[in-house]
């Protein structure tokens, strides 16, 4: 019988909470298991990172992420305890550096990426400035808080800052202070997504060339 422990788990914290995070928490599953990522980026760190993990569990993809909560504090509150999930502590204007070397030494490209770190213009800017250029074509950007009545107007300003002259598509969830959903449609210099599961019978679940897509 298949283990669903980690979808209860996903299932019971969203009726806990209902606040923030936890309403998209269903989404943020389905997107990373939907495009069979098999790598992940995020920032900021809490029960997004157990979120993210259960769904590599289906794709065996690896996460990369960046905060200032170290891994005992994670492991501890959330039961995380993966050999696939790299974490590096501190701002990201110090540490993210070391995390892309590492995307590079080992020639991978993202397929997903969870921005809910830091939410002032400058920091969200950098970030998404420096992680942009590593995303596949058809990759998946997340953002939190662009409707949040205290940083959203920053956070979103930072986004359109970020990715001017890109092709891109993007909607926002208007709940849980706003989720913006970014398709990022250039960058084809560094691979597209691949999505392999199918039907029986069927050729492709879906043609990602297709402009309609």
């Amino acid at each position: 019988m298949e283990n669903n422990s980690g979808s209860w788990t996903i299932l019971a914290h969203v009726n806990y909470r209902k606040i923030g995070m936890s309403p998209h928490y269903p989404t943020l599953y389905s997107i990373v298991s939907g495009l069979e990522t098999k790598i992940a980026f995020e920032f900021g760190t809490g029960f997004s990172t157990y979120t993210i993990l259960e769904a590599l569990k289906d794709t065996g993809g690896k996460l990369y992420s960046v905060s200032t909560n170290t891994i005992d504090e994670l492991q501890q509150k959330y039961c995380i305890n993966q050999n696939n999930w790299h974490h590096s502590v501190g701002k990201t204007v110090d540490i993210l550096s070391n995390q892309l070397k590492k995307l590079q030494e080992n020639e991978e490209k993202i397929d997903f990426v969870l921005h809910d770190g830091a939410h002032d213009y400058a920091t969200v800017l950098f970030d998404l400035t420096n992680i942009l250029p590593f995303m596949k074509q058809y990759s998946i950007l997340l953002v939190h808080d662009t409707l949040h009545s205290k940083c959203g107007i920053d956070v979103s300003a930072a986004i359109k800052q970020a990715l001017h002259g890109m092709n891109y598509d993007r909607v926002t969830l208007p709940f849980g202070f706003g989720l913006d959903i970014i398709r990022i449609n250039g960058n084809i210099f560094n691979g597209s997504i691949e999505i392999k599961k199918n039907k029986v019978g069927s050729k492709y679940v879906t043609n990602l060339t297709d402009p309609h897509f």
